[in-house]
């Protein structure tokens, strides 16, 4: 047999390989598919406390041919606030057989897989608004993979678009969102915005409203939220109770609050985070949440006055999920007072740890940290403070603040710039109030002085509270927190 004859030979032979397992594999490819969107619909559901949305695939359906299938099916939505709003969207595309599926195949991937889908949402009575959004573009189209490791792929590609309703005006562009499981990790979500701007106004304004001020009610016309460049991840973890743990992170280039006035005469005030990071972690253990969180960004700015770069760290730690899930019921339904106390006080009573570690601001000029930790022993106040043993409600205190006296000069001269005074006028100012207060405070041993730093240290050490060093006796602690109990009345 000459060369010719030997690699046609090889090339049909392959082709026939090829194509019977192609044909094969078409009702395992529509099986796997079933599955994975089966095992992915419990992920949506658990994300569903956190987004304020169910998301659900449902009537999944396949017309099978030799390479390939083509399929349809819905995504439902449902708000979990509102039960009339609900949107059906219908997909239809071609999930291509593997083990080589042709539409990776033309992309010169010859990577194996039990299948490959690209999928679109369909144009109809209900969908055509959703074009009119994206200006004809398809709203979303759907990618989906799984290889022979089982590893997992989706993804959700939102293009550009733009809405305008009555109260709400959203502008975003291109978007998209991904899903990635393997039979080892826990499937995890990332998405990416490149731009996006919210404007609420009216209707949309009534739940800020009324946790505002009495004056400022009528007089806040508008709010801008603006980001560019958001790149996040999400992993989820069902817990008991509807309370949605699991890991949220994330980086946002810029974001901007702009907040606008019905009177004319006022300027629209604006704050600014530059690089702004978060990583919030949460998890449930033998019926206890615990949740770690930090935020940071590398400037803060209002009115285009940068306050500096800030840092937010907190744990909240050993609190019932039973308790947390009725206080937030409560919150939602508005529940009285008095309600929400007893809630508050029940969580106290199971011994929670809180943690800020650090709080930071850092400017030109220097930087601010404090450090805040305490963990309750009991929930008694009542009869601790009759006892005189306040200091048997903590397993652990400590409040530690370290200034660089310089860098709180530049934040007051620039909160008071913010209020309209001139800088040279406002960095007096500043300077002097510092050196007033610190003086102060230095005199009554509040604070110590090392070089042009302040520093505040009270904790509790060996059953006694500390200040700086110093025993604070008991009974002046009693009587200070019952000048603050009555202060409060």
């Amino acid at each position: 047999m000459n060369k010719s004859k030997l690699a046609l030979t090889i090339i049909v032979a392959l082709g026939a390989v090829w194509t019977g397992g192609a044909w094969f594999t078409g009702k395992t490819a529509e099986a796997e598919y079933k599955t994975q969107v089966e095992n992915l619909n419990k992920q949506l559901t658990s994300a569903k406390s956190a987004v304020a949305f169910s998301v659900k695939i449902e009537n999944v359906r396949f017309d099978r041919g030799l390479f390939s299938s083509e399929m349809s099916y819905d995504i439902l939505i449902e708000s979990t606030q509102d039960k009339t709003q609900t949107w059906r969207l219908p997909f239809a595309g071609t999930l291509y057989h593997g083990p080589l599926p042709l539409n990776l195949v033309r992309q010169f991937d010859f990577s194996p897989a039990v299948f490959s889908s690209h999928s679109q949402l369909i144009k109809n009575e209900l969908t055509t608004p959703w074009f009119d959004y994206t200006k004809e573009q398809n709203p979303i189209t759907a990618d989906i993979s799984l290889n022979y490791m089982q590893e997992f792929d989706a993804a959700l590609n939102l293009a550009a678009g733009d809405i305008k309703l009555e109260d709400i005006a959203v502008n975003w562009s291109n978007a998209f969102i991904k899903y990635a499981a393997t039979p080892k990790k826990q499937g995890e979500f990332n998405y990416r915005y490149d731009a996006a701007k919210l404007t609420l106004t009216d209707k949309a304004l009534a739940d800020i409203k009324l946790a505002d001020k009495a004056e400022t009610q009528s007089d806040l016309s508008a709010i801008d939220i603006e980001l560019q460049n958001l790149d996040g991840l999400m992993q989820i973890i069902p817990a008991t109770n509807d309370i949605t743990t699991g890991l949220y992170k994330g980086k946002i280039e810029n974001l901007t609050y702009t907040y606008h006035f019905a009177d004319n005469k006022k300027t629209a005030n604006t704050i600014y985070f530059n690089n702004f990071n978060y990583d919030y972690a949460a998890n449930e253990n033998e019926g206890m949440l615990n949740y770690d969180i930090h935020n940071r960004a590398d400037s803060l700015k209002i009115n285009d006055k940068n306050l500096g770069g800030v840092q937010l760290d907190l744990q909240a730690n050993h609190l019932p999920t039973n308790l947390v899930a009725q206080l937030i019921h409560g919150i939602k339904r508005q529940a009285d007072e008095k309600e929400i106390n007893e809630i508050l006080l029940k969580i106290l009573e199971n011994q929670p740890h809180f943690r800020i570690s650090p709080l930071a601001l850092q400017n030109t000029a220097g930087k601010f940290t404090g450090n805040f930790n305490i963990e309750l022993a009991h929930a008694d106040f009542a009869n601790a403070l009759k006892k005189g043993n306040v200091l048997s409600l903590f397993k652990q205190f400590s409040l530690n603040i370290d200034t660089d006296k310089p860098a709180l000069v530049e934040f007051l001269s620039t909160l008071q710039q913010l209020s309209g005074v001139a800088k040279e006028k406002a960095d007096g100012y500043a300077q002097q109030q510092v050196d007033q207060i610190a003086n102060t405070l230095k005199k009554q041993n509040v604070i110590v002085e090392e070089g042009g730093s302040a520093k505040f240290n009270l904790a509790i050490v060996n059953d006694k509270l500390m200040l700086n060093g110093n025993e604070i006796p008991e009974e002046y602690i009693g009587l200070m927190l019952f000048g603050l109990m009555m202060q409060s009345k």
